[in-house]
């Protein structure tokens, strides 16, 4: 597991490629973009967790290389911000769900 600070706002491209023992990551509240590749070959990362209210701009490959089974955490006050985003968030949305 990985826990990003508040303080993190952008990625390079590929942060973390082929983090096979990755299972789950926490961005906090300042993360602004999701480069190219941020999740390339992670096939072991299930959940997602994001607090920034609105959805990163995200590239259109970022979500591509996940298991089927990956879910997405977003505040639930953001849940309908992140579900009608633009691409990719668009194609994402039956894996979004409200923080608990």
């Amino acid at each position: 597991s990985i826990v990003l600070p508040n303080s993190l706002q952008t990625l390079e491209m590929y942060p973390f490629p082929h983090c096979t023992h990755l299972t789950s990551i926490t961005f906090g509240t300042s993360i602004t973009t999701l480069p190219e590749g941020t999740f390339y070959n992670c096939p072991n990362l299930t959940s997602i967790t994001f607090h920034t209210t609105s959805p990163p701009n995200a590239e259109s490959n970022v979500f591509t290389h996940l298991p089927s089974t990956f879910k997405i955490y977003v505040p639930s006050s953001a849940l309908s911000s992140y579900q009608s985003a633009g691409d990719p968030w668009n194609t994402i949305t039956s894996h979004i769900y409200p923080m608990s």
